[in-house]
């Protein structure tokens, strides 16, 4: 399925004019794309029909760095608030955030690529050194494998992917 998708970039301003925005982050989750456009305007697109299903704006926040969903759905924001880099959870039936304390030194999230997690985490982290996973209620990430010590030659942006049987590629 094809879709033109311009229209959906159109943002308005709260006095009224609007601009062309452009995509600052996408992902899948479920059936489901979601297209974050500058300005907080979040665009649902159907992966099937490339129809949109829905469209909203998280309120509150000027400027959101990355947005992500978990291996459950769920959604969540990184932005630079009050207290420095700050990570909220969105409920989207709700429309409502609520902080997320995830255990890692809030100026370190500019080091990390997000991703949903797999092989049995909920977030996938991944560095220039290393590839962690995150389940919601640990103390700590994990490491999952450090690039060095298993020889491999990598540069920053991994994306890894878990096999059935627990292999990494």
């Amino acid at each position: 399925a094809q879709n033109d998708i311009g229209e959906l970039l159109m943002v308005e301003q709260e006095d009224g004019s609007s601009y062309s925005g452009w995509i600052s982050n996408m992902f899948v989750s479920g059936d489901s794309l979601f297209l974050l456009i500058d300005g907080g305007k979040v665009c649902v697109i159907d992966t099937a029909t490339a129809e949109l299903t829905k469209e909203f704006k998280i309120e509150g926040v000027d400027y959101i760095d990355r947005f992500f969903a978990d291996s459950s759905g769920k959604l969540y924001y990184t932005f630079y608030g009050e207290n420095g880099m700050q990570m909220n959870e969105y409920d989207m039936a709700s429309g409502k955030s609520t902080e997320f304390n995830f255990p890692i030194e809030r100026e370190s999230f500019y080091n990390y690529n997000i991703l949903p997690g797999d092989g049995g985490y909920d977030i996938i982290l991944t560095d220039d050194s290393a590839c962690y996973g995150y389940n919601a209620g640990d103390e700590d990430i994990t490491e999952i494998c450090n690039y060095a010590n298993s020889d491999l030659d990598v540069s920053y942006g991994v994306r890894p992917s878990f096999l059935k049987d627990g292999r990494l590629l």
